[in-house]
């Protein structure tokens, strides 16, 4: 089976979204209230079952617009990760999600040691890039 390029950069998307939301659950939690519980505990659902990855973008959509009606208008799409793979430095360290569904956070975005998912609880991976 072959992917297309479209869903390679789906993939992508969803995966610095996941990022931003791992980096942001305490705020969303608070502009959202019940609402964001309910989203956040589906989206922390989807992961743990493996779901597909339609099933994974359908939440994080949903979450999305609920974040864009309370008021933050970039929602979970509109932000971009301060690296990229053609801007990291060779020898770079990146924390990957433990469930490898999102994009991680490079070193300089890690402010406690170990660092930890904040949806699956589980030790971010290390990894250098060379």
């Amino acid at each position: 089976m072959t992917t297309n390029a479209g869903d390679e950069a789906d993939c992508r998307r969803h995966a610095t979204a996941l990022a931003y939301v791992c980096g942001h659950l305490a705020e969303m939690r608070e502009m959202l209230g019940e609402q964001g519980e309910a989203l956040l505990g589906r989206l922390e659902g989807a992961l743990e079952d493996d779901a597909a990855e339609q099933d994974l973008a359908a939440v994080l959509d949903e979450l999305h617009r609920a974040l864009q009606r309370a008021g933050d208008a970039p929602g979970v799409y509109g932000y971009r990760l301060p690296f990229n793979a053609a801007g990291l430095s060779s020898l770079q360290i990146v924390y990957r999600c433990p469930l490898r569904r999102c994009a991680g956070f490079s070193r300089a975005e890690v402010t406690e040691f170990p660092p930890h998912c904040a949806i699956s609880g589980g030790e971010l991976l290390r990894e250098r890039l060379v």
